[in-house]
């Protein structure tokens, strides 16, 4: 379901990002932007380990989410992503939304 999902959000962003809450566990977007040079870097020299050792066990999926649409950028500032790259945490039921960064 969810590789279905994120290509859905490219085509139009959710609302909140409590539309992206799941029933259990909990969901991360990846939060990037083309062009940004630190992005880049880390997804080549860090992300693999940061994924597999910093991210919850429970995680159910990891999402891409493109910060270059001013939609996608728009949500994830509203959730405490001030600096690229970065990870939102969306855990099930009414838990806050985590910002964490490697």
């Amino acid at each position: 379901m969810w590789p279905a999902a994120t290509r859905a959000f490219e085509v139009v962003a959710p609302r909140s990002l409590d539309e992206i809450r799941p029933s259990k566990g909990v969901v991360v977007l990846r939060c990037s932007m083309p062009g940004c040079t630190d992005c880049a870097t880390f997804d080549t020299e860090g992300r693999v380990d940061f994924e597999r050792t910093r991210l919850p066990s429970d995680t159910q999926s990891i999402l891409e989410w493109n910060c270059g649409s001013f939609a996608h950028r728009e949500l994830a500032a509203n959730a405490g992503v001030d600096k690229l790259p970065a990870y939102l945490l969306v855990p099930a039921g009414r838990v806050p939304i985590t910002v964490t960064r490697p």
